[in-house]
């Protein structure tokens, strides 16, 4: 959780790595309310063979103005989990 805090203060965001930590369990927890069952079972396997997954999220937006595309990925099986748009960055989503 050291590197996520301390990315989170280069971005000019104070934080603990205590308070991270919790972000990431948060990150978790609403990722595994999202998946099916089938999704499940097949990152299932991947903990057995890794003892973990490797999370990650990029975004790339194509042109100035346009739609930036977020993509959560698991690392080790290269499986997407979610994929959504979203204007802006900056900006909160709820939905």
């Amino acid at each position: 959780m050291t590197e996520i805090s301390e990315a989170l203060k280069e971005r000019g965001i104070p934080t603990s790595e205590r308070h991270a930590m919790r972000l990431y369990e948060w990150y978790l927890t609403l990722l595994r309310a999202s998946l099916t069952a089938d999704v499940k079972e097949q990152l299932e396997d991947v903990v057995k063979e890794y003892n973990g997954l490797l999370l990650s999220m990029d975004g790339v937006q194509p042109e100035k103005g346009n739609e930036t595309l977020y993509v959560v990925r698991e690392g080790f099986s290269g499986r997407i989990l979610a994929a959504k748009n979203l204007k802006s960055g900056s900006k909160t989503d709820t939905s």
